[in-house]
């Protein structure tokens, strides 16, 4: 068996999640997932898988403290950069692995079981969500996601992350306007109000993001859709990654993190569009 310790929010542990998984696959070697350093890191995190119909094995914390001492420092992995690293697709067992692997070169070559394994509890998608599904089915749905929380609020985190400029929803929007013949877009943000006072009201733009609906439903709305302008944000990404549409457009932003130096060459996927 192999451990991947899980940390951050959903975006990330679908990274960490499908990492481990398409390892597993591979090798042939069991893995578990440490859930002990969620509620430890700042901020604190939840377990946010259990809404999809995963395989996974969790990790309480008492094992996990029992397997670090006794492992040796060989059998702790650290991934050291950003872009992806093939000898982390090298996994042995009794190997502890931290991370955030968030490049799709990763897990690629295992799409489908993935698709099986991340398929959404829909037992747990209320009756609202659920029409509102529907309804966005209909159209030429594009998902745009403007992330800002702490993006905006940290001080730390705005500079290590930085946040997409108006202008560049406005080029997205214009791209998919040209491709397609009346594209509908629906905003997902975790500041819906300020979305409001940036984005023209129109018939063909909708902000769906409110206090009332919990972030899964979100996430899964936005899977919903036909194309996705994403922000630079492991949520939007995982969202556009789970859409099985095959000629589905989806546009990134070329800059994922403010700090340049911080190579992001593998995080977005080539069929996608970075601008």
């Amino acid at each position: 068996m192999f451990i991947v310790r899980l940390n951050g929010g959903l975006g990330n542990q679908l990274f960490q999640y499908a990492f481990a998984r398409s390892n597993s696959i591979d090798t042939g070697i069991e893995y578990s997932l440490d859930l002990s350093y969620l509620k430890k890191s700042s901020p604190a995190r939840n377990y946010e898988l259990d809404f999809f119909n995963m395989h996974s094995v969790n990790v309480k914390s008492k094992f996990y403290y029992c397997k670090k001492r006794i492992l040796s420092r060989e059998s702790i992995i650290t991934e050291k950069v950003h872009s992806h690293q093939s000898s982390l697709m090298n996994i042995r067992p009794c190997q502890y692995i931290t991370g955030y692997f968030q490049s799709e070169k990763y897990f690629q070559h295992n799409r489908s079981a993935l698709l099986i394994d991340l398929q959404f509890d829909l037992s747990r998608i209320s009756t609202d969500t659920h029409s509102l599904s529907l309804k966005i089915k209909k159209n030429i749905a594009v998902s745009i996601h403007v992330r800002r929380g702490d993006y905006a609020t940290n001080e730390d985190t705005l500079k290590f992350h930085g946040l997409c400029p108006m202008d560049y929803y406005y080029s997205a929007q214009k791209i998919m306007r040209q491709k397609y013949v009346s594209p509908v877009f629906y905003i997902f943000s975790d500041d819906p109000e300020w979305c409001k006072q940036q984005f023209i009201s129109s018939v063909d733009t909708h902000i769906i993001s409110n206090k009332s609906r919990i972030l899964h439903e979100e996430f899964y709305l936005m899977t919903q859709c036909t194309h996705h302008i994403i922000a630079n944000s492991t949520f939007s990404w995982w969202a556009a990654w789970l859409n099985q549409n095959e000629s589905k457009t989806v546009i990134a932003p070329k800059n994922w993190f403010h700090n340049t130096e911080i190579s992001s060459i593998d995080i977005i996927p080539e069929k996608w569009m970075s601008i």
